[in-house]
C-alpha cells in the first residue's frame, strides 16, 4: 500500500453514538480486567510460583505486558473514542501512541510463540531446559522484548518517510512506513505471521503429540501431569488468532494487491484495532483457565493457615 493510496483514501470517524457504545463497554471491561490482573499478581507473589516453577515465567512476563497496554495505552484510547479525537494533537504524541501500539502487540504476540515452543520443551525434553536455563528460557524472553522495542522505534521515530497523521482516526492513521510496500510487507511477515504461524503450529503439535500418547499409549498419567501445562498458553494463543489471523490476512491482501481496496483498508485501519484491545483486556480472564489454582476460591483458601487448636493431620 502507497502513500498515495492512503492521501487518495479518507474515512470518517465513527458516528458518536457507536463511539460512545464502544467507550463505555471497554471502560468496564477495562475496570475489571485490571481488577482480575492484580489479584493474579497477588497470587502469583502468595504462592511464589515464579520462584519455583519457572514454566510460568513466559505466561507471567505476557500478563504483565498485557497490564502495562492496558494501564498505558488504553487511556488515550478511551479520550479518543470519548472526544472523537487525539487528547493531544501532535505528531509527537501520535508517535507516542504508535511505539506503544506496536510494541505492546509485537512483544505479546513473540512472547507467545516463544512460550508454545518452550512449553513443548517442557513437557517432553523438560531436561534439556534445566541444562541450558539461561540460554532456552531467559535469553528469549529478554530478547523478544527488546527486539520489538528497538524495531518499531527505529521505524516509527526515525525511519525516513514523512507522516500524515489523522488526529481523527485511531492510532492516527499508523506510521508512514507502513505505506512502504516492501517494508510493511517485510514487517506484517516477519514480525506478524511468522510469530503467530510458529504459535498455532506449536501448539497444534504439542496437543496433538500430548492427546496421541494419551490414548493410543495409555499414559492418561502424561495428561494429568501436563494438562494445565497445554491449556495455559492455549487458550491465550486461541484468543490471540481470532483477532490477528483476519488482521494480517488484510494487510497481506493489501500489500500485495496491484489496485486500492478501500473497504479491506477502512477495515483494518478503522476497525481491527477494536478487536486487539479488546483481547489484551481479556488476557487475565482467559489466563485463569489455565490456572485453577490461581481461582478465587483457591485464594481464600490460602489465606487459611493452621493454628494451635487446628492441626494438620497428615495422610499417606
Amino acid at each position: 500500500m502507497s502513500s498515495n493510496n492512503s492521501e487518495e483514501t479518507s474515512f470518517d470517524v465513527q458516528p458518536d453514538n457507536n463511539r460512545l457504545v464502544i467507550f463505555w463497554t471497554y471502560l468496564f471491561v477495562f475496570i475489571v480486567s485490571i481488577i482480575c490482573s492484580c489479584l493474579i499478581f497477588v497470587q502469583f507473589i502468595l504462592k511464589r510460583l515464579l520462584k519455583h516453577h519457572i514454566q510460568y515465567h513466559v505466561i507471567f512476563v505476557i500478563l504483565i505486558f498485557s497490564f502495562l497496554q492496558v494501564t498505558m495505552e488504553h487511556p488515550i484510547l478511551f479520550s479518543y473514542l470519548y472526544n472523537g479525537i487525539l487528547l493531544i494533537q501532535s505528531d509527537n504524541f501520535c508517535k507516542f501512541w504508535l511505539c506503544l501500539e506496536f510494541f505492546f502487540n509485537g512483544t505479546i504476540l513473540m512472547l507467545m510463540c516463544y512460550g508454545s515452543i518452550e512449553r513443548y520443551l517442557f513437557i517432553f525434553h523438560r531436561n534439556l531446559i534445566h541444562q541450558h536455563l539461561i540460554l532456552l528460557h531467559y535469553f528469549p524472553i529478554i530478547f523478544f522484548v527488546l527486539y520489538p522495542l528497538i524495531l518499531y522505534i527505529g521505524l516509527i521515530c526515525f525511519y525516513p518517510c514523512v507522516n500524515q497523521f489523522d488526529y481523527t482516526m485511531i492510532i492516527c492513521g499508523g506510521p508512514c512506513y507502513l505505506y512502504e510496500p516492501i517494508l510493511s510487507a517485510i514487517d506484517t511477515i516477519v514480525d506478524l505471521a511468522l510469530p503467530l504461524g510458529v504459535c498455532t503450529i506449536a501448539n497444534i503439535l504439542l496437543l496433538v503429540r500430548v492427546l496421541r500418547q494419551k490414548h493410543r499409549m495409555r499414559q492418561q498419567h502424561l495428561w494429568k501431569k501436563n494438562r494445565r501445562l497445554v491449556i495455559q498458553l492455549l487458550s491465550i494463543v486461541i484468543l490471540h488468532n481470532i483477532v490477528w489471523f483476519p488482521v494480517i490476512i488484510c494487510l497481506l491482501i493489501i500489500q500485495f494487491s496491484p489496485v486500492s481496496l478501500p473497504i479491506i483498508i477502512d477495515i483494518t485501519i478503522n476497525r481491527f484495532p477494536f478487536g486487539y484491545y479488546m483481547v489484551v483486556m481479556l488476557c487475565p480472564f482467559v489466563l485463569l483457565i489455565g490456572l485453577p489454582e490461581l481461582w478465587p476460591l483457591s485464594f481464600f483458601n490460602n489465606t487459611i493457615r493452621p493454628t494451635a487448636n487446628n492441626p494438620i493431620v497428615r495422610t499417606l
